[in-house]
């Protein structure tokens, strides 16, 4: 799994905004990676992760995370629950499930000595 503030503007985390060209080219490489790799995103569509403290600011979902096939069919939930801080940035929850793992079962051994 990687996440971070990656500073990435993509269409996939952030459907609603307009992009710049340049924009579009860093993404796009970055997503194509992580594909071909067989990570997906776990963000949540348009919800934010940054909001600028300046008022022409504008909000973004800049902080991705990202997670591999094994780990895929753990994740439960993505959620920002947290208040801010005083960051920018707002903390993001990631939960997974873990699986249920069971002692295997005693065999019993039936067979009575006289």
């Amino acid at each position: 799994m990687t996440f971070g503030d990656l500073i990435l503007h993509d269409p996939t985390s952030d459907p609603v905004r307009a992009f710049k060209d340049d924009e579009l080219a860093v993404s796009c490489s970055y997503f194509t990676r992580a594909t071909d790799l067989g990570f997906s995103l776990l963000d949540t569509p348009w919800v934010y992760t940054r909001f600028s403290m300046s008022i022409i600011g504008r909000p973004g979902v800049l902080d991705l995370a990202f997670t591999c096939t094994l780990l895929s069919p753990f994740f439960s939930e993505w959620s920002d629950p947290f208040p801010s801080m005083g960051s920018d940035h707002m903390p993001i929850l990631l939960s997974f499930d873990a699986p249920l793992l069971c002692p295997p079962a005693p065999v019993l051994n039936c067979a009575l000595t006289h």
